[in-house]
């Protein structure tokens, strides 16, 4: 017995009954049916769709085209500041996919400072993983020397025992450098907020070195003599460069070169471009759309928040970040900052 406020009546999807923002595409992603809920949101959020040819904003798309069906997958059109949308995709007979559209009521809270300091725990987390290898070297060669001191002590030379006292020193200085580097970067002191780019480069490259130096990578930096005034934030450049070189040497399976190359940007006048490039695997086309999205991530551990934040602590600035146009292999992000201070 059919019911008037059935939404399915058995053959046919009723839309207009659903009362929820939805749409149905077809295996070209083609738009065949839409309620006015999903309409209202998609300009709410300042999406374009091509009406003439029905189709899909190309994000969202791309979104749909690798979403698992029944998983959620958040979505924001690009240039927008709205709300970020979760985008679901269900099969719906031969052909065609029923997809559910809901905003993100778990978007990232909080002030962008705590989503600054909460970013910055995950990536000392993220170092003192990678660093452990260079803590433990230092420290075998002290546990051996004492051991040496301790056992033969009687029976060696004077020569040999400062020798070995020197081993335990400049072991016992480089760990210290390595424990005030993290713990430096982890309380935000790394970096003074009137750094010059010069001064954000040479931490991050110290802060990086024992990362690049175990698993052979090399990270070469460029700065143009136009370029190397920052006018405000110093530490969250050194977050956001720390961010993207973590990024690469975590996705590459091989020796990686890493350029960074800060100079005036000839397509935003007034302002500084800084470009990191590495000629690693890349980052797939399907994933592309979603490198930006709250949550989206394909790291296991991963909270899917580095480089939303990294954007947004960005735009914050005055500036931006946006993933490059690059023939693979390899990636490349562009973070752009204001050339002089905001009046």
């Amino acid at each position: 017995m059919e019911r008037d406020d059935d939404a399915w009546d058995g053959t046919r999807l009723r839309l207009d009954r659903l009362g929820a923002p939805a749409l149905v595409i077809d295996a070209r992603g083609r738009i065949t049916g839409s309620t006015a809920e999903a309409e209202a949101l998609l300009r709410r959020v300042g999406a374009i769709v091509d009406e003439e040819a029905a189709r899909l904003p190309a994000g969202l798309a791309a979104v749909i085209e690798g979403a698992p069906p029944g998983s959620p997958l958040p979505w924001c059109p690009a240039g927008s500041r709205g709300p970020t949308i979760l985008c679901t995709s269900l099969p719906l007979g031969v052909g065609h996919s029923l997809v559910t559209l809901r905003e993100d009521t778990s978007a990232p809270s909080g002030s962008l400072d705590q989503r600054l300091h909460q970013q910055r725990l995950e990536l000392t987390g993220r170092l003192v993983a990678s660093s452990l290898h260079d803590l433990r070297a230092p420290l075998t060669s002290i546990v051996y020397a004492g051991e040496v001191l301790t056992g033969t002590f009687g029976h060696l030379t004077a020569e040999q025992s400062d020798e070995l006292v020197s081993d335990i020193m400049a072991s016992a200085q480089r760990m210290r450098g390595i424990a005030d580097g993290l713990l430096g970067f982890a309380r935000m002191e790394a970096a003074a907020p009137d750094s010059s780019l010069l001064e954000v480069f040479d931490r991050v490259s110290e802060l990086m070195r024992p990362i690049l130096r175990r698993e052979d990578h090399r990270l070469r930096t460029y700065l143009t003599a136009d370029a190397r005034s920052l006018p405000h934030g110093g530490f969250i450049v050194e977050q956001i460069l720390v961010n993207l070189i973590l990024n690469a040497v975590e996705a590459a399976d091989a020796p990686l070169e890493i350029q960074v190359v800060a100079e005036l940007s000839d397509a935003r006048p007034g302002m500084v471009r800084v470009r990191v490039r590495d000629d690693g695997p890349g980052i797939p086309p399907a994933v592309r759309p979603l490198v930006f999205q709250p949550f989206f991530t394909t790291k296991a551990a991963g909270t899917g928040l580095g480089l939303t934040t990294a954007r947004d602590s960005a735009r914050d600035q005055g500036g931006d970040l946006i993933l490059d146009e690059l023939e693979p292999p390899g990636a490349s992000f562009s973070l752009y900052l204001p050339a002089q201070a905001p009046s």
